[in-house]
């Protein structure tokens, strides 16, 4: 006994055979989804990468300036202070990005890419010194981030903290240490 398949039974079969495919519109309208969130997303990712840089660098610039006051208070000058007993080592064992002959240390910490490279000097003479100099005076001192150059870091900011309470932040080069410029600085 044989059954009987009817012509609109074959179409209905050879359409289901055939449905396991996408189409080229399907897939167009999949990438078109896929490059919009792409489009809205990147850009804000990389704005969170450079505040989250730029909270770093404040962080360890208001860390250094706790230690120099400690410093201070315990030798009455900031002349022979050396951060590297802060930046010997970091949590996984490896070495710090922090150079002992100039004072200058590179964040983020252990990471291969350079955000910010911070310095810290003696200002308390015409020309910046480094603390541990031996014809530093250790009276006041400024601790200043620089931004790199190289990837979105170029469109962060340069900050600048001093011993007598400056704070402030500029998208331009700091050319010295006395401040950020006569204008287009922000407090912080």
């Amino acid at each position: 006994m044989r059954k009987q398949v009817n012509i609109r039974d074959k179409r209905f079969i050879a359409y289901k055979k055939y449905q396991h495919a996408y189409t080229l519109v399907e897939l167009m309208v999949v990438v078109m989804i896929i490059a919009i969130l792409a489009a809205i997303a990147l850009p804000s990712y990389q704005q969170y990468k450079r505040k989250n840089a730029l909270s770093n660098a404040q962080q360890e610039m208001l860390k250094l300036a706790e230690q120099l006051e400690r410093y201070k208070g315990r030798n009455f000058s900031y002349k022979g202070f050396d951060a590297s007993y802060l930046y010997n080592y970091i949590a996984n064992g490896t070495s710090s990005n922090y150079l002992n002959s100039d004072q200058s240390l590179s964040l983020p910490l252990g990471g291969p890419n350079v955000d910010y490279t911070i310095e810290i000097k003696d200002i308390s003479q015409s020309s910046p010194k480094l603390l541990t100099a031996s014809d530093a005076l250790g009276q006041s001192w400024v601790i200043k981030a620089t931004k790199s150059t190289a990837g979105t870091q170029v469109q962060n900011y340069n900050i600048l903290l001093n011993s007598a309470g400056l704070r402030c932040m500029t998208k331009n080069t700091i050319a010295g240490y006395a401040n950020c410029g006569a204008s287009g600085y922000e407090s912080w």
